[in-house]
């Protein structure tokens, strides 16, 4: 368990793998954030959360409620709910869960969102194996998934992200920080269109995006409160992180990086994804590569460039939908 996060890969030695089959995305995240896997050398150990609950192809797992909020996440990967097949999972943040399938102060509520975050795991209800990424520790967790991208260039990229877990908040005492993001999907059957804005930025972050649930707003009031995202902003229209512009920077020549904000409305800025810069400059560096000369980032600092899409299966068909974020991997997040 530690603060620093740990990288996961689909392609290390032990890794589970991630299906169109019921239960894969649920034994995915055990893996990741609960048991660990691989042997050795290549061993990774788990981020440091708990499984409070499970059932069949489901399960709640639990940030540490010491150096975290102890906020829950729900997985329902049974394929159970009416309409919903394999491919996908549903997911929901609670404030406190006392079985698999009962809890408290939801995030999204029923009301928001029915059944759930819908959480594509493969175009195909079988048993092709699917690249996966995630960056995790003790509080939080970014999962990237390539669903069966066939576009040229983007074969194998996982690319469709899905966030959970504590921002950092500016609050001073905030216990209900913990957040979900994913899709505003009500159904996925494979292919076509998926969803715009996961890591999409406006410049004054003047609308939520309906994509993003944190378990209470900034008072602390009952009720889950959706959020939107907001970035550098490269005086254009509103597009993905890290998308658009040039790498080195014109100005500087270098890379121009920020925080990014989490708002809950125009200017009401809740706090920071953690662990995790954005840029303008255009997905500067090739997916997956590692750096420790980024500009404006303590020397030494391990960077890993991930590029993204939360758009299409085939993203290459609309560019302004993918990006880039840029991870710490040496520091606390």
């Amino acid at each position: 368990m530690s603060l620093v996060p740990t990288l996961y890969r689909s392609s290390d030695s032990g890794a589970p793998a991630l299906t169109g089959q019921a239960g894969s995305l649920r034994d995915l995240l055990r893996a990741v954030l609960v048991t660990g896997y691989g042997s050795g050398g290549s061993a990774r150990a788990a981020a440091g959360w708990t499984e409070t609950f499970t059932g069949t192809n489901k399960a709640v797992f639990r940030n540490n409620p010491v150096t975290g909020t102890g906020g829950s996440l729900r997985v329902d990967d049974s394929s159970t709910v009416s309409g919903s097949n394999a491919r996908y999972a549903l997911l929901r943040a609670y404030e406190a869960m006392t079985d698999v399938d009962t809890g408290t102060g939801p995030a999204p509520t029923a009301a928001q969102v029915t059944n759930g975050i819908l959480t594509p795991k493969s175009t195909t209800a079988d048993a092709t194996s699917r690249a996966w990424v995630a960056i995790a520790n003790e509080r939080w967790c970014y999962l990237f998934v390539d669903l069966g991208n066939t576009s040229s260039g983007w074969v194998g990229v996982a690319s469709l992200p899905l966030f959970f877990g504590d921002i950092d908040t500016r609050r001073a005492v905030d216990h209900y920080q913990f957040m979900l993001l994913g899709t505003d999907l009500t159904s996925y059957s494979g292919g076509g269109n998926l969803s715009g804005g996961m890591f999409t930025s406006t410049p004054a972050a003047t609308t939520p995006s309906g994509k993003l649930y944190l378990l209470r707003n900034y008072l602390q009031a009952s009720g889950a409160k959706s959020a939107g995202i907001c970035a550098l902003s490269d005086g254009s229209a509103s597009g993905a992180i890290g998308n658009g512009g040039t790498y080195p920077d014109p100005v500087s020549g270098g890379l121009a990086i920020q925080r990014i904000m989490v708002a809950e409305s125009a200017r009401v800025i809740r706090g920071y994804m953690p662990g995790v810069y954005g840029t303008i400059n255009g997905q500067p560096f090739t997916d997956m590569s590692v750096r420790t000369d980024i500009e404006g980032i303590p020397p030494g600092t391990t960077i890993l460039a991930k590029t993204f899409s939360h758009a299409l299966v085939t993203p290459l068909t609309y560019p302004n939908h993918a990006g880039q974020l840029l991870f710490d991997l040496t520091n606390e997040g």
